[in-house]
């Protein structure tokens, strides 16, 4: 699975204008997710290692690595929360909501965030004309 989010990643990175603000550092095959460095936009400084997994239901988790800050383990809970509450997430939503609420200007284009999250509230409304919601 891991690689298969490696190939998904590598095909996000391509398609976009510019490179983003996060460096693939491998795919973890052990938990199926990806090890992540997160740099600033502004200088390349790292702002933290993160492991992004996929997760059924909540479509993404991320964790800080190496005892990341608090400022960025409130970054990662948030994304977390937000995570939760899109289960259907592709990895490129996931990277672009991540990177949209980064510490220290790691921001991704905030035009593309805003098609990532609007693209996940119509298929949600497509489901729930469905019945397909269900709700905890």
């Amino acid at each position: 699975m891991a690689r298969a989010l490696e190939e998904e990643f590598r095909r996000w990175v391509a398609s976009r204008p510019s490179p983003p603000s996060l460096e693939l550092q491998r795919a973890d095959e052990e938990s199926g997710g990806l090890v992540l460095s997160v740099r600033r936009r502004s200088d390349g400084v790292a702002l933290a290692t993160v492991s992004l997994v996929p997760v059924e239901g909540a479509s993404f988790f991320v964790e800080g690595l190496d005892d990341p800050p608090e400022e960025v383990e409130d970054w990662l809970t948030s994304a977390n929360s937000f995570f939760s509450e899109k289960p259907r997430l592709a990895l490129g939503e996931a990277l672009e909501a991540l990177l949209s609420t980064a510490p220290g200007s790691a921001t991704g284009s905030r035009a593309s965030v805003k098609r990532a999250k609007e693209h996940v509230d119509e298929d949600e409304e497509d489901d729930e004309d469905d019945g397909l919601v269900l709700d905890d």
